[in-house]
């Protein structure tokens, strides 16, 4: 199982992904659209699972990855607050963070 997890922003996106040993695989940042999220995604080999921040473009990331038949989780930000007290804050290491600490750590479903 490979896990993406995405910080969406309006003009760009940062992922990271891990393996099913939490190993990180790849990091990127990419602009936001249709094209380069599906593209990114798709190079990612299966079974994958998107994981993403209940924020503006939730319900748009839900659509689009609905359409492509990509599996997403939508998470809390609520529950993401030790992302945001963190030391070292950056998109990129919110995203490394997102996937390879609260996955395996069982906070995500």
């Amino acid at each position: 199982m490979n896990i993406i997890a995405m910080d969406v922003h309006m003009a760009s996106i940062d992922a990271a992904v891990v393996n099913e040993r939490g190993n990180l695989v790849t990091r990127t940042k990419t602009a936001t659209s249709e094209k380069t999220i599906i593209q990114f995604s798709q190079s990612i080999k299966k079974p994958r699972t998107i994981y993403i921040e209940e924020r503006t473009l939730a319900a748009w990331m839900v659509d689009l990855c609905h359409a492509h038949g990509e599996h997403l989780v939508v998470t809390d930000p609520k529950q993401n607050r030790w992302i945001a007290k963190g030391g070292n804050k950056s998109d990129e290491v919110d995203a490394h963070h997102h996937v390879g600490d609260k996955n395996w750590l069982g906070f995500l479903p």
